[in-house]
């Protein structure tokens, strides 16, 4: 088996997050379906012919191409990041191609990692503050903290999705956790306070067999 680069457990779950947000925002430009649309990642090669025919050398495919406009990553980083993406079925093979990554396909579980790492992206930082001016009594009826705050909790709940799946737990252990979320999500309390986002957490957990 070919080697791979070595990279920080950090630099690989950037790399891999990523490139999945690019598959996905792809599929969303041409308003594609992760079932009917592949991807061309596959590394630069040589066609070597025998006899007079000089060999050929045939490109990178257009999505790594376009992949290493916003990444800085070499080919073997970019091997390493898509063979992790692979065993862990957030990419597979849409078909038999004639090179390793050049027809492949997002998975469920890779579209929905993405999503959840693009909205956890929007959360707000820890220093974030805000200054608030009242114009009257302040009372646990009429005081709102925070900014966004329907968009801010949505980020949190993701974030915390995205963390419990990316944990070292096992998948029985991954999965006990985020159907007990999903429970405290449903809690009529808890959705209450929520508002809308609630129902939309729980149909992502649901569209993921929690």
């Amino acid at each position: 088996m070919q080697n791979t680069t070595e990279l920080s457990p950090e630099q690989k779950e950037n790399f891999a997050n990523e490139l999945l947000i690019y598959m996905k925002n792809e599929l969303e430009k041409k308003g594609s379906t992760i079932k009917t649309c592949s991807f061309d990642f596959h590394l630069t090669r040589v066609e070597k012919y025998f006899g007079d025919v000089q060999d050929e050398t045939i490109p990178e495919g257009e999505d790594l191409t376009n992949f290493k406009k916003n990444n800085k990553i070499t080919d073997d980083e970019f091997t390493t990041v898509i063979r992790y993406c692979m065993t862990h079925e957030f990419i597979k093979r849409f078909c038999c191609g004639h090179e390793e990554f050049d027809s492949l396909q997002l998975t469920d579980e890779g579209f929905a990692r993405a999503v959840s790492v693009e909205r956890a992206k929007y959360k707000p930082a820890v220093g974030d503050s805000t200054n608030i001016t009242f114009n009257g009594p302040v009372t646990t009826t009429n005081l709102q903290a925070g900014n966004n705050n329907t968009q801010n909790i949505n980020n949190i709940f993701y974030y915390l999705i995205d963390e419990i799946k990316k944990s070292d737990a096992s998948e029985e252990e991954k999965k006990n956790a985020l159907t007990k979320l999903k429970e405290f999500i449903s809690n009529p309390v808890v959705s209450g306070i929520t508002s809308g986002c609630a129902v939309e957490i729980i149909k992502f957990l649901s569209g993921m067999g929690i």
